[in-house]
């Protein structure tokens, strides 16, 4: 879906610790650092936990406050085999747990594009601050 980028979804942490000291990620503050077009090294590493080959089998996708850029990979490999391959794609059920929308529902927008067009067919966001109506469509 974008030939020829790597993307990164990189949420900046930062905390107080018990004692008052201001401390940041290592990695997430480096990032936020580096300017636009500037190169950085690093490696892809191969997923550690792989969809089914099959297209057309179910696919169940559980971030449960970590790990939503490699779910939204899934789900565009899915859209991508369904849109321009033309291939018959099972049904994809998606739960995110999250803390707090402003910083933690990256992609929200997409998400729900998703869900509003099939591609999720089941699609839940748990968590305490987000309370979106009609955004989670639940089955007994």
């Amino acid at each position: 879906m974008h030939e020829g980028k790597l993307q990164l979804l990189v949420i900046r942490d930062d905390w107080e610790t018990n004692s008052g000291a201001i401390k940041s990620g290592m990695c997430s503050t480096y990032l936020t650092k580096v300017g636009d077009g500037s190169n950085i090294l690093g490696r892809v590493n191969p997923a550690a936990v792989p969809m089914p080959e099959e297209h057309s089998k179910p696919a169940l996708l559980a971030g449960l406050g970590t790990g939503l850029a490699p779910i939204r990979a899934f789900i565009q490999d899915r859209v991508f085999a369904k849109d321009v391959l033309k291939e018959n794609v099972g049904e994809m059920t998606l739960y995110f747990g999250a803390r707090h929308q402003a910083t933690e529902w990256s992609y929200g927008d997409e998400f729900d594009s998703y869900h509003a067009d099939g591609t999720l067919t089941t699609f839940g966001v748990l968590g305490h601050v987000i309370k979106r109506k009609g955004l989670c469509s639940r089955q007994n």
